[in-house]
């Protein structure tokens, strides 16, 4: 008697989870799910949000159609009514690698479900989608990850890992993730010149890390901070201070490199490279991914999300009421702040998620880093008074 339902069930779990098994072994074929359900996740965000329609202006202020014609509303976006919540204190939960942050929980966020709404179901809909948005992301840290593991890809899938000269690795990268990528109006064709470089340091992502020398004769971009931060196997060390002249043309790279075939607790010592000579497209290769690293990870994941702009939503929820003018004044500017503050941390600060992943850093280098953040960030204002006109900055 019980058989043929029982069938039914096996039927309906066996032949989803088959198909999901195949579909992750044929995507992405030389990354594991830590790398794959990310993409996917942000893939199916990005669909959802294209079935409705743009917002236009008419949709941020006071809608007639609105259902809930509640006075507290300050904005309306895609699929989302937002609304100025009560003053009180926020659940919060700490970040990890004892940063010191205390970041509110997804169900603190002032929104609710439009498409939630029209159904009755509201407030139970946020609830149980903060509930398993948070136990999804909760997964990131605990899924295969060989990256991680001793040797990673390099030893898993050797000479297959490394791009042919006849292959593009940005075409790669947009075969997988081109769909929902942003599109952007400018594209640099020239990334290696010694030009780009110096347009890196003062266009890109240099100039508030920007110093000038004593005897104002250029400038200098600093990351050798991240030098003696050991990295995995497989992975060039991280560092390079970058000298401009005042002529705005590169000088040299100065490096704190280990000598080749020491332990990576033997001393540093200094490498300078100069344009032209042996070695300087490396230098230049080492200098601006430590510039990405140390601007990304510092400066805008500890430094915007984890400590500016959530210090701001915090003090503005907890003190402020929803009438009080300086509150409604600042809430356009953290907009959907607790959701992308909470998802990126949980996406890319614990053990074993992507910021893991996406860097060379060991575990406990990894540690060391995050601790330091609050000595290496740089917000700009550290330029007043050592250029002369920084406040025009």
């Amino acid at each position: 008697i019980l058989l043929l339902p029982l069938t039914w069930i096996a039927a309906l779990l066996v032949f989803p989870a088959t198909f999901i098994t195949f579909y992750m072994n044929s995507f992405m074929t030389m990354h594991d799910w830590a790398e794959k359900v990310p993409v996917l996740l942000i893939k199916f965000f990005n669909a959802e949000r294209s079935l409705w329609p743009t917002p236009r202006f008419a949709d941020i202020v006071d809608d007639e159609d609105d259902p809930t014609d509640n006075p507290g509303c300050c904005a309306k976006v895609t699929g989302e009514l937002y609304e100025l919540q009560p003053k009180r204190i926020l659940k919060k939960t700490p970040t990890a690698w004892g940063i010191g942050a205390y970041l509110p929980t997804l169900a603190e966020a002032e929104y609710i479900n439009l498409r939630s709404m029209r159904l009755g179901l509201s407030c139970f809909w946020k609830d149980i989608g903060a509930f398993l948005t948070d136990k999804v992301l909760g997964l990131m840290g605990s899924l295969p990850n060989t990256h991680l593991q001793e040797g990673g890809y390099l030893q898993k899938y050797g000479a297959k890992i490394r791009f042919r000269p006849e292959e593009n690795p940005i075409s790669y990268v947009m075969n997988i993730v081109g769909d929902v990528y942003p599109a952007f109006p400018d594209v640099w064709e020239d990334k290696l010149s010694d030009e780009a470089l110096v347009r890196f340091c003062l266009h890109g992502l240099g100039p508030h890390r920007l110093e000038r020398l004593a005897d104002n004769q250029g400038f200098v971009v600093r990351t050798n901070m991240l030098a003696s931060l050991g990295v995995r196997e497989g992975y060039e060390s991280y560092g390079g201070d970058c000298y401009i002249g005042s002529d705005f043309r590169p000088i040299k790279i100065v490096r704190m490199e280990r000598r080749p075939g020491t332990s990576q607790w033997a001393p540093l010592t200094e490498q300078t490279y100069t344009p032209g000579s042996e070695g300087w497209e490396y230098a230049k290769f080492s200098f601006r991914s430590t510039l990405f690293t140390l601007v990304t990870v510092c400066d805008h994941l500890y430094g915007i999300h984890l400590q500016w702009s959530n210090t701001m939503v915090v003090a503005a929820r907890e003190r402020l009421s929803p009438e009080h003018p300086v509150r409604r004044l600042l809430t356009p500017y953290y907009f959907g702040t607790i959701q992308v503050n909470y998802i990126a941390h949980c996406l890319l600060v614990p053990p074993g998620t992507l910021g893991s992943r996406n860097f060379a850093f060991t575990d406990q280098s990894l540690q060391q880093a995050w601790r330091a953040m609050p000595s290496l960030l740089r917000d700009g204002a550290e330029l007043k008074g050592s250029i002369p006109d920084a406040e025009y900055l």
